[in-house]
């Protein structure tokens, strides 16, 4: 397979991973709060399907940050994952959750839940995107 159709196979796979991971969290954890259920909207075909769009799209921005940070280094798969995962933490996953904790009246477990599910997430496309994204060519010549 070629290098563009590994970083489309990379980007599709994060995106879907991302979107079933999501649908999963909305399932398990938001039951567990007592009238959480009035702050969402009906899930009707069209927000679903908006929402695994915009999902795909985020697996893509997922695979080009890991492109322009991660993706040309010689390094162990933990060393580039623990890296990326520590990326996607910093600037995807903490910035979320203390945003929906200081704009939005969510009661703090259901928060704290989320915030445990979305650092899951991000580790499973860490963890996806490192296993699919193309790998760098070695040097022929510097092998002795």
């Amino acid at each position: 397979m070629n290098k563009i159709g590994r970083i489309l196979l990379a980007a599709v796979v994060a995106g879907l991973a991302l979107s079933i991971l999501g649908t999963v969290t909305r399932i398990v954890v938001t039951p567990l709060t007592v009238d959480v259920e009035s702050f969402f909207k009906d899930q009707n075909f069209e927000i679903v399907l908006l929402g695994f769009f915009f999902d795909l799209a985020v697996g893509f921005l997922y695979v080009l940050a890991f492109a322009l940070f991660a993706g040309g280094r010689r390094e162990v798969f933990w060393k580039k994952a623990l890296a990326f995962w520590s990326l996607l933490l910093l600037v995807g996953v903490v910035p979320r959750a203390a945003a929906v904790y200081r704009y939005f009246e969510f009661p703090d477990p259901l928060v704290l839940a989320w915030l445990v599910a979305w650092a899951f997430e991000a580790l499973v496309v860490t963890v996806l995107v490192v296993l699919l994204f193309p790998k760098p060519k070695t040097d022929v010549g510097s092998q002795a």
